[in-house]
């Protein structure tokens, strides 16, 4: 039977207009998950990371990755003391401390990462120095100059440096973990703690090692070039015994009042 000429044309339309229809479907269907898959990391600058610093909302920067702590706060076998100091600010040095060589802790760290840190140097770096709150929490800044009174600043349990010998420590996690309790670390917070180191840990090469890991900078108050180790007493007049001991209360943290 043959068919009406009109009918062999719609069936001939039909035919060619399957494909396309199939492709134009496909090619929704592309188009509906692409932005997914092709869309840029996410990054943080210091500043977005310094918005999140409570433990209702807790962000910290480990390298050079952003990790949203938050769920982790009161999960963290340390106490949650310890996660919340870290919350708004850099934690290199905390995490490195505590932590370093550890992959389970690593591993655990990297379920909690939301990003990369963007800063103003190359893309993914985390040597810039972010907002003062979190300017020197990164093992990279660990040569920056810090003041007096800024460590002055950081005087809790919650946030607590110290300096000793000329070199700043963020010592805030280790003070739970103290050997001698947590009360000696606490009443080093905000001050300098030359004297009081000295005088527990005189010589004490493990003792050092302990505090090393925990270095956030140097003290920016001392004279450039002087030695962190004290001064012996003089021999001169009267008047240099004076100098000496005002160079000494400014590296033990006798001139924080007048900062």
């Amino acid at each position: 039977m043959k068919l009406p000429h009109h009918a062999v044309n719609s069936r001939e339309t039909t035919v060619r207009i399957k494909p396309i229809a199939l492709l134009a479907a496909v090619g929704l269907a592309i188009g509906a998950f692409a932005p997914a898959a092709l869309a840029a990391p996410k990054s943080f600058t210091a500043a977005q990371v310094a918005k999140h610093a409570s433990a209702a909302s807790c962000w910290t920067i480990v390298g050079s990755s952003v990790y949203d702590m938050t769920r982790y706060v009161a999960r963290h076998p340390g106490g949650p003391t310890v996660i919340k100091a870290l919350c708004g600010r850099d934690g290199s040095a905390m995490f490195s401390g505590q932590h370093a060589g550890d992959r389970a802790a690593a591993r655990v760290l990297a379920s909690y990462r939301i990003g990369a840190l963007r800063t103003t140097t190359a893309a993914g770096s985390a040597t810039a120095v972010p907002a003062p709150t979190a300017s020197t929490g990164s093992s990279a800044s660990s040569s920056a100059a810090i003041t007096a009174a800024t460590v002055a600043l950081h005087n809790s349990a919650a946030d607590c440096w110290t300096t000793i010998s000329g070199r700043v420590y963020d010592v805030t996690a280790y003070i739970a973990r103290h050997p001698g309790g947590s009360a000696r670390i606490l009443s080093l917070c905000g001050i300098d703690g030359s004297a009081a180191f000295a005088g527990q840990h005189a010589g004490d090469s493990t003792a050092m090692a302990a505090l090393a890991p925990f270095a956030v900078g140097t003290d920016g108050t001392a004279p450039a070039g002087s030695s962190p180790a004290a001064k012996a007493p003089s021999t001169g007049t009267h008047v240099d015994d004076d100098s000496d001991d005002d160079g000494d209360d400014d590296r033990h943290g006798h001139g924080h009042d007048d900062e």
